[in-house]
């Protein structure tokens, strides 16, 4: 009889996360992320991350963030007017 290790036995169980709870704020973080996470393919910056976008925009209420992606959808760059919008109002 062969002795499996605890890992061999628990490989193929998969925990299925019961949560489903949407917000809408967390649709916004996860739009931004996406498209900040488009412009950084093929370059040497790796992905951002949906919890690094939401501490960053935790000082924008929801409404604002609405506003934001307009601004940032109508700019040339998005990415560039992401980051103005989020460093000037982060360093004040």
């Amino acid at each position: 009889m062969e002795i499996k290790t605890t890992k061999d036995l628990f490989n193929n169980y998969r925990i299925i996360s019961t949560k489903t709870h949407r917000s809408e704020r967390g649709d916004l973080i996860t739009t931004f992320t996406e498209r900040l996470n488009q412009d950084r393919e093929g370059t040497k910056y790796k992905p951002l991350t949906l919890s690094y976008i939401a501490n960053l925009l935790s000082v924008y209420k929801t409404g604002d963030l609405y506003v934001l992606l307009k601004k940032c959808g109508e700019a040339k760059s998005f990415s560039k007017c992401f980051w103005y919008f989020a460093r000037n109002l982060n360093s004040k």
